[in-house]
């Protein structure tokens, strides 16, 4: 299932390089689905699957029947990483939308 999910994540890769290149306004949108849908997607997941295990930690402090690293539950280690994925998914919807709006203003001005 993780075979699938990373060859369709590489299709969306390929998907925004190529709009990239050409200037493709509908690739780009879809490239910004994508990445919404298979960026964020397995994000929400994850806050959610180990949401139990971090809260029990932080709220009351007790590792009994929490799975540890080196004294640090799993899913503490694990929200760091979605914390940076989180952030490099955002700058780039961000940076995508920005020059979407940069190519709509300029095709509206080519047509004046």
């Amino acid at each position: 299932m993780v075979g699938i999910y990373l060859v369709i994540n590489v299709l969306v890769l390929f998907i925004g390089l190529s709009a990239l290149k050409k200037n493709q306004i509908k690739s780009m949108t879809r490239f910004m689905y994508g990445i919404g849908l298979l960026g964020f997607g397995p994000i929400i997941y994850a806050t959610i699957y180990y949401l139990p295990d971090v809260w029990v930690y932080l709220t009351v402090g007790k590792t009994e029947d929490i799975l540890l690293w080196k004294d640090l539950p799993y899913g503490l280690l694990w929200y760091a990483f979605i914390l940076a994925a989180f952030q490099v998914h955002s700058f780039t919807l961000y940076f995508s939308s920005k020059l979407l709006s940069a190519w709509k203003s300029r095709g509206l001005r080519k047509a004046d």
